[in-house]
């Protein structure tokens, strides 16, 4: 039988392939590997990438300081001792802060040096980490009539003026950090987010920026890119993904050899924020 754990990470997963298949914008599939012909790839390559991401993403890691355990990223005495390397804090749930102590060169964390010994890799690996958070705005009201509970004040601007009728709206939380959001449309398109930071439960916008798809939105301090509204036949304006590379990690490509990609998904653990989508590029080439 399946945790609830592992079941609530499952259907957040399945639900973002869903959105996105439907989205005008196809930043993501499905998540197989190898994305390219297997048939222009030297099986052994393919092969270690699928065991060694498969790895990070199902395994916590460990270390032997002192009495042991999964929090090798704790400090610097857990860092020099790590015995295994992996991610995962449950069923391919991510911890960010493992994936932040990743140094491609420097010795103040787990450095790619160590990284090779540790997983006994024979080809070179680089990793992208690109954080995909899903925003939901499922209720909505009607223009010029906002709702009383919450407490909406609408935007004073010409673009929300000309926009649809119907506006949509809902609240996210990132790093113990609230936000209010309203979508609106035009040309029966939504394609204009309003953001602000939510202050005694009132969803003021009069003053609020607006964001357009593949602008930089700020939330809890960092800068992620709007990449997509869902406009879909019956949920139109009822999700917004965002979406920040946050690591590196690997050396520069070698630009001489047969670089194979493959795409791993999770869901990125970080505290203050529930779990959200988390793409794992991987860059493999023989040595």
């Amino acid at each position: 039988m399946k945790s609830k754990g592992q079941v609530t990470i499952e259907y957040l997963l399945s639900t973002l392939f869903v959105i996105i298949m439907l989205s005008t914008l196809l930043l993501l599939s499905v998540d197989r590997v190898p994305e390219i012909d297997e048939a222009s790839k030297p099986a052994e390559v393919t092969m270690e990438a699928r065991r060694i991401s498969s790895m990070m993403i199902a395994s916590p890691g460990g270390h032997s300081y002192g009495l042991g355990g999964s929090q090798w990223e704790k400090n610097s005495s857990t860092l020099q001792n790590i015995d295994s390397v992996g991610f995962a804090t449950d069923y391919h749930a991510v911890d960010r802060d493992k994936v932040e102590n990743l140094t491609s060169y420097s010795p103040s964390g787990l450095n790619y040096s160590v990284f090779r010994s540790l997983t006994n890799i024979d080809n070179q690996y680089r990793f992208l980490f690109t954080y995909m958070p899903v925003i939901h705005t499922p209720e909505r009201y009607r223009r010029n009539n906002p709702p009383e509970n919450p407490n909406i004040t609408e935007p004073q601007s010409s673009d929300y003026d000309s926009s649809g009728n119907t506006v949509r709206y809902g609240d996210f939380t990132i790093g113990g950090v609230e936000y209010n959001f309203i979508v609106t449309s035009h040309n029966d398109v939504y394609d204009t987010v309003y953001r602000n930071r939510n202050s005694n439960r009132r969803w003021d916008f009069r003053s609020s920026p607006k964001f357009e798809v593949g602008e930089e939105i700020k939330l809890d301090g960092r800068n992620f890119t709007l990449r997509t509204i869902q406009n879909t036949e019956r949920k139109s304006g009822s999700f917004l993904m965002v979406s920040r590379q946050f690591k590196e990690f690997g050396p520069s490509f070698d630009a001489t050899s047969s670089i194979q990609k493959l795409n791993r998904y999770a869901a990125l653990n970080e505290t203050g924020t529930t779990l959200q989508p988390l793409r794992i590029e991987v860059f493999a080439w023989s040595n």
